[in-house]
């Protein structure tokens, strides 16, 4: 059986909750990331989600399968708006945010809130490792 698109849901995510995020990012920074994502599309499948952020980054295939099985999915989306992809997506989860849910959504949450700045994200990345981001 073929995976069912982003749009109908991501494992046990409706497509109500999808579109409910939609909402609250609208909300949240008056407008939509889901209309400025750079690699994914709305019809993307989880193997294509996956594919198109991890590039076969071990570390990465395993941060956004957790953010998947977790239902952040808006979250993945402003990934994908920063343009954090592969290696780099994964020092920001193990080196920047520890490893800790809680820290990468902070930190996701307060770039689409307009909290924090695409430059501190991404300042905070460099080619070989990732510095401790703070949120609070």
């Amino acid at each position: 059986m073929k995976n069912a698109p982003v749009a109908a849901g991501i494992g046990n995510i409706k497509k109500e909750e999808v579109m409910e995020g939609a909402n609250i990012m609208d909300k949240y920074c008056g407008m939509n990331l889901m209309f400025q994502m750079r690699r994914l599309d709305p019809m993307d499948e989880v193997p294509d989600i996956v594919d198109k952020l991890a590039e076969n980054n071990m570390g990465a295939i395993e941060f956004v399968m957790v953010m998947l099985q977790n239902g952040k999915t808006t979250e993945l989306v402003a990934c994908d708006n920063l343009g954090i992809y592969g290696k780099y997506l994964y020092m920001f989860w193990n080196d920047c945010c520890e490893r800790n849910l809680d820290s990468v959504c902070g930190v996701l949450r307060g770039y689409i809130e307009d909290k924090i700045t695409k430059d501190y994200i991404l300042g905070h990345l460099n080619e070989f490792r990732g510095m401790p981001i703070s949120v609070e």
